[in-house]
């Protein structure tokens, strides 16, 4: 048989004290808000730049090699830019790199050797959208 330390009674306080900050508070609330908005827009970012990329990419291995090392450039370019601009502006710019990238990566360009214009937006724009996933995951960690 299990026993209940009394720590449901802890559990249950916590959730009522947090919903009357969440009403006390209207910054709270706002942040709170725009972060449940900005994680399934990110999310859907995400998986429109990374989806498909056997079909895209020449070469599907380069192609991967390429995008861990556009990760790994993206995760500097958005500490570097965060120290610069702050959290908010860099994740702003990076939302609308990732804007960008999706639009000029509509028209069918060839450049060679299997590479086209959406090939490259892909991979550029996943740099964007892992940038904006650190700030993201940044400000979420002190709400």
């Amino acid at each position: 048989q299990i026993i209940d330390a009394g720590k449901g009674k802890d559990r249950n306080h916590n959730v009522r004290q947090q919903l009357v900050e969440f009403n006390q508070y209207p910054s709270l609330r706002l942040e709170t808000i725009i972060l449940v908005t900005l994680w399934p827009s990110l999310a859907m970012f995400y998986t429109g730049f990374s989806f498909g990329w056997g079909k895209i990419l020449p070469d599907r291995y380069s192609g991967y090699i390429m995008a861990g090392v556009g990760r790994i450039v993206s995760y500097f370019m958005a500490v570097s830019l965060i120290g610069l601009l702050g959290r908010r502006r860099t994740m702003i710019a990076m939302f609308l790199g990732a804007a960008l990238c999706y639009l000029i990566a509509i028209p069918n360009v060839e450049f060679g050797c299997g590479w086209t214009l959406q090939s490259v937006m892909s991979l550029i724009g996943v740099m964007f959208v892992n940038g904006a996933y650190s700030g993201l995951y940044l400000w979420t960690g002190e709400i």
